[in-house]
């Protein structure tokens, strides 16, 4: 019996098939009013399109019928290539079917590949030579983009359109196109002629160092869409698909295809991949089909897609792009809920294997492989030895070989060796190495070619090696750029190094690769081959080096060494806990190695953020003792993979949300004195009915700290408010106000009152007035501003707030104004908030809330209720641990009263607050400056953190300005780590970092300057007295001021009106964004203070000290001299050579110019 050979031939398929166009405009004519697309992430109004939020087929030809017409009057026709750099969203969209409808040669390139200048101008190259006597055209989606692009050396566009309301010189703009009306020159029956069928290019990296074009024409791409479209349960009419593969995917190109011509829904949920949006848009939208990746299956189960999305809508998920195991099949239909799931095996190059979608997966399974697929119609596969192009036996292992109607014709001006022709066929060698079994089924089981698949994203090995090669005495290294293995991305580019790798060689890699190419080619190791058990590069007989048996020796190093954690989070867990970080410090991910000490670059507030962000995003959590116990990066994403998803404390975070308004019990305050309730709601009454709330209004009455409480009723934060102007990313004002609607939910102290009347409380105690979510609360907080013409005009009104009573005592205290901006064509905002129901940590808390209600997400976590912190200070402040808290405080400070001298500046002559004075446009002085000695003095004297340099120099400044035995100044704490005065076996309970309302404390500084102390002692001395006055800052003012005595006591807000140091850990980030959909444009507080720092650390290697120096104590040209003063200083103390010198000697460094 003759032995069945590993080939395999679809059934025929020779018919005639429509293109793309033609069954796209067949959809409109059978189903007009069916919806077409739906970009959540953009304006319902966009371009007039009516439906709202979505756009009927009707009107979606309207807009496309209207651009074609624009882009014809340009002289744009059959054959004109046209390349297209957009994120997902509708402008793509209306630009691609006006592109097909003419004839045009359309090329879809992803926008990042701009950044690698080499690169996009290869591609672009590639795309002029299909058509070289036509002009070329360029369509962007931004205005940022279209700059970007005019910087690329040597690279000419004739026609260049940009999405922008105001298009940069030299391009045109997508608006003004839009609004040419359509005409009767292309009637809506017939199709266009059978001569104006598009191509497409795609471009797919290859083992050269450059991408390589494949034109799909209009056969090719009509074919993708048929075959598609004949598998079980594909797209049909009145189905959502939800696309977040980029549109220059072949995946994502053929998906939208398959919606526009079938009459579904094509949803996009953002403009790119975001877990919160993919699943808001899936559970709003109730989405039928969609496409994925492993990876992104791992991020949509970390922000808990199993808990909340079981639903019965979802009919198929296409995963493809990586390695696809069962347990990636179980997670999509047990924890995303579909009804089927499909593996998908494709290439650029038009290969094209899948299993359709299977609601019993084991019919795709053998033992713990996936198969990709069976044979399609029109196609045919076969498996040769490498090499070779007979067939082999069936279930023998060698390369796949395709063929069919779907494949390229070849790569545009590159020679092919990989594409021949038998028997009449065209064929391709895929390099990919498979099996076919006794069932017909293709299953992948190894790859010969060196390409590096990283999620769905296509790494060039030679392309890296090349870049590096640039750079001599890295070429000399002889670096191999391998794949390994990664159970979330499915692999990952390693470096290995003939040679030692040292931490400035690695840095020097990575900087290499992330400047030319960008951060997705940065190796995730590098390694040296001694490492490996190798002494030599291996290789052949000829000298070639033999590339697979590196690879094989990282694959087996890495599946020693990086076991996976049982939960399979791996690699997506390091990934966005080294993006979590490098966004904190301000640097790129691939800057940050797993063995760096994280105490060279983050302080403990740092620390604490970053813990708090890593449960947002992870549902994983660690101590705050075991972050700081970790020590490097890589430590403590260890310790985060055996932690459990949404591990909680056994304190309750959710608000209690009761029927009525609070009785007795539920008020702190009247627990020792019930006979107060009366006269506690007839005050609350009068403070919140001028503006329509009552009794039943009132969610919550709780006491205010004492920090809070002598800085309101003092005036001190009258002038603290944060005024900021924030850009959404095209949203409008309905959008925009849902987005407040969903933050402010759960943020209730924002838009609260505080009130104090020691006549009718019978003490000088501040309470906090919280109201009842409702739209009534909406009203009174949010108003439409109506309309500003640019975006500098918003800026302009932070210091010019238009309604100067809002957010000032004693409420409402946070205040929105929506305006809608002409040059964006999107809404904006302007808020406003009181510094008593804020502070510098809870902004980034609920900054980052908003941020995930723009998202289009409802579902925000809850947070640490502010009512468990304020109660629980108030029910302490009186106990054992709050008094010596309070008696560490009094015995440094005593005698506060004889140092009135070191009051720096003297405080002005101030006239009471005026909230209708506008504010100055310049805020001090900002500086910043290289302290390259200060990274050495924190490796050498761990336990000396880097504000301690900063304020032991502001100490001797201020010694040296009053020629004082002391320094005198407040600084500001966060007072985060735990609640105030828990038992020390409770505090890891009653962390504080996530409570959601203001926590911040003011100490005060008393400093004496020995002048023969040495420089290390007294940088010792600082750090010891900085742990403490961090551990003891909570310590009750009010107690503080009493013990002190009624002179000594009220020094305390004198001194934080005279002077703050303030240690600002994300001061290094600026001019870096933390937030995905908007951007703070502006930013004003100007609290009335005679002299305040906000000092800070960035940089590559935390050595950039940033500095802001601002006071109304001193005028502008003094506030530059404290600046390069505190600059000379600090430099003068953090040089070794002074380390063992006398302070004194400071005075030195003041003498050179």
């Amino acid at each position: 019996m003759a032995t069945e050979l590993g080939e395999l031939y679809g059934e025929p398929m020779t018919e005639e098939l429509p293109s793309f166009w033609q069954q796209f405009e067949q959809s409109v004519i059978k189903y007009p009013e069916n919806i077409a697309l739906a970009s959540t992430h953009q304006a319902a109004n966009l371009f007039s399109l009516q439906s709202e939020p979505l756009n009927n087929e009707k009107t979606l030809y309207s807009a496309v019928d209207s651009m074609t017409i624009s882009l014809q009057n340009l002289g744009i026709k059959k054959n004109t290539p046209l390349v297209t750099f957009f994120q997902n969203d509708t402008e793509y969209v209306i630009t691609m079917l006006a592109a097909c409808r003419i004839g045009c040669t359309i090329a879809p390139i992803n926008p990042r590949n701009v950044e690698n200048e080499q690169e996009v101008i290869h591609m672009i190259t590639a795309v002029r030579s299909v058509s070289p006597d036509h002009p070329i055209v360029f369509v962007v989606g931004s205005a940022a983009l279209a700059l970007q692009v005019d910087s690329l050396n040597g690279l000419r566009s004739d026609i260049k359109i940009v999405v922008a309301p105001v298009a940069p010189k030299g391009w045109i703009s997508f608006e003004e196109l839009m609004k040419r009306k359509s005409d009767s020159s292309m009637p809506l029956t017939g199709g266009c002629p059978d001569d104006r069928v598009a191509d497409v290019i795609l471009f797919t990296s290859g083992t050269t160092a450059l991408p390589k074009g494949c034109i799909w024409t209009s056969d090719v791409f009509s074919t993708f869409i048929k075959l598609r479209l004949a598998n079980t349960d594909a797209i049909k009419s009145g189905d959502k698909v939800c696309i977040v593969v980029p549109n220059n995917h072949a995946l994502g190109c053929v998906l939208l295809a398959c919606s526009l011509v079938t009459a579904a829904t094509a949803i996009y949920p953002g403009p790119t991949f975001a877990p919160d949006a993919l699943l808001s848009a899936m559970r709003l939208e109730r989405c039928t089909h969609t496409a994925i990746v492993p990876t992104m299956i791992y991020a949509l189960l970390a922000v808990g897609a199993n808990k909340e999305f079981m639903t019965d809508h979802l009919i198929n998920v296409v995963v493809s792009g990586a390695s696809v195991t069962p347990e990636v099949l179980d997670l999509c239909r047990h924890g995303l809920g579909t009804a089927g799931v499909e593996n998908a095996y494709g290439m650029t190059e038009g290969v094209l294997v899948c299993t359709g979608n299977q609601r019993d997966p084991s019919t795709i399974l053998s033992g713990n492989d996936v198969a990709a697929g069976w044979i399609a119609p029109g196609t045919a596969a076969k498996i040769c030895a490498a090499g070779e192009k007979t067939a082999l036996p069936r279930g023998q292992a060698g390369e796949l070989h395709f063929s069919g109607r779907t494949l390229c014709n070849g790569y545009i001006g590159i020679e092919k060796p990989e594409f021949y022709v038998e028997n009449g066929k065209s064929w391709i060698m895929t390099g990919d190495q498979a099996i076919i079994d006794d069932q017909g089924r293709i299953f992948l089981v190894g790859r010969y070619k060196d390409m590096i698949i990283r999620g769905a994203e296509n790494i060039s090995p030679a392309a890296i090696e090349a870049a590096l090669g640039k750079i001599p005495y890295l070429a000399a290294l002889q670096i191999q750029i391998v794949g390994a293995p990664d159970h979330i991305a499915g692999e990952v580019p390693v470096a290995v190094v003939h040679g030692e790798v040292t931490p400035e060689i690695s840095m020097n890699i990575r900087d290499a690769i992330i400047d030319s190419m960008g951060t997705i080619y940065a190796p995730d190791e590098i390694m040296s081959l001694a490492s490996l058990g190798l002494k030599e590069l291996p290789r052949t007989m000829s000298g070639k080096i033999q590339k697979n048996k590196i690879a094989a020796a990282v694959r087996q190093n890495y599946l020693v060494r990086k076991k996976v954690s049982s939960n399979g989070t791996h690699g997506y867990l390091q990934n966005i806990v080294k993006d979590i970080w490098a966004r904190a410090v301000g640097r790129e991910p691939d800057q940050l190695s797993l063995d760096d000490q994280i105490s060279d670059f983050a302080d403990s507030i740092t620390v604490i953020r970053v813990r708090d962000r890593i449960m947002r995003e992870t549902g994983k959590t660690l101590s705050l003792s075991e972050m700081a116990g970790a020590g490097t990066l890589g430590a403590q994403i260890k310790l985060l993979e055996s932690a459990t998803i949404d591990a909680k404390t056994s304190v309750p975070k959710q608000r209690v949300v009761r029927e009525g308004p609070p009785e007795i019990e539920d008020m702190a305050h009247l627990i020792e004195e019930p006979e107060l309730y009366d006269a506690t709601k007839d005050l609350v009454e009068r403070t919140i009915s001028p503006f329509g709330f009552a009794w039943d209004d009132v969610a919550e009455v709780l006491p205010a700290y004492d920090f809070a409480t002598v800085l309101s009723n003092t005036h001190i934060f009258d002038s603290w408010n944060f005024k900021m102007a924030l850009l959404p990313k095209k949203v409008n004002s309905r959008e925009l106000r849902k987005a407040l609607d969903t933050m402010l939910r759960i943020n209730p102290m924002l838009s609260s009152f505080l009130v104090w009347d020691e006549k009718t409380l019978e003490s000088d105690l501040g309470l906090h007035i919280t109201i009842k979510h409702s739209e009534k609360l909406l009203d009174q907080v949010i108003e439409h501003g109506g309309t500003l013409k640019t975006l500098n005009d918003l800026k302009a009104l932070t210091l010019k707030y238009p309604q100067p009573t809002h957010a000032t005592f004693p409420g409402l205290l946070y205040r929105a104004i929506i305006y809608d901006i002409e040059e964006t064509g999107g809404s904006a905002l302007l808020h406003n908030v009181n510094h008593a129901v804020i502070d510098a940590s809870y902004a980034q808390i609920f900054l980052e809330d908003f941020d995930r209600a723009l998202s289009g997400s409802d579902k925000v976590h809850e947070h640490m209720d502010y009512k468990l912190w304020a109660d629980s200070y108030s029910g302490l402040r009186s106990s054992p641990a709050a008094k010596a808290a309070t008696k560490w405080h009094v015995r440094r400070l005593r005698g506060l009263g004889i140092h009135q001298k070191a009051i720096f500046p003297p405080i002005p002559k101030r006239a009471a607050w005026n909230p209708f004075l506008e504010a100055e446009e310049e805020d001090g002085f900002q500086h910043s400056f290289e302290v390259s000695d200060l990274p050495v003095l924190r490796k050498t004297y761990r336990d000396i953190t880097a504000p301690i340099a900063a304020k032991a120099a502001w100490a001797l400044l201020n010694v040296h300005r009053t020629k004082h035995t002391h320094a005198l100044f407040a600084n500001l704490e966060a007072a985060r780590t735990t609640f105030p005065f828990v038992p020390k076996a409770m505090e890891a309970q009653f962390e504080a970092t996530d409570v959601a309302g203001p926590t911040i404390q003011s100490v005060i500084n008393l400093i004496k300057v020995n002048p023969q102390e040495t420089v290390i002692a007294f940088l010792h001395r600082m750090q010891e007295d900085q742990t403490n006055l961090t551990k003891h800052a909570s310590a009750p003012w009010k107690e503080i001021m009493a013990a002190l005595g009624p002179d000594a006591g009220k020094l305390l807000s004198i001194v934080t009106q005279a002077q703050i140091f303030n240690w600002v850990p994300e001061m290094g980030t600026t001019g870096t964004n933390p937030f995905s959909h908007f951007e703070i444009l502006k930013a004003v507080v100007r609290p009335e203070v005679g002299l305040a720092v906000n000092a800070g650390l960035g940089g590559k290697e935390s050595g950039t000290m940033f500095l802001h120096i601002r006071g109304d104590g001193l005028d502008f040209r003094a506030l530059q001299e404290i600046a390069y003063d505190l600059e000379k200083i600090i430099r003068w103390i953090v040089a070794p050579d002074h380390w063992n010198k006398a302070v004194d000697g400071y005075l030195q460094s003041l003498t050179v110019s």
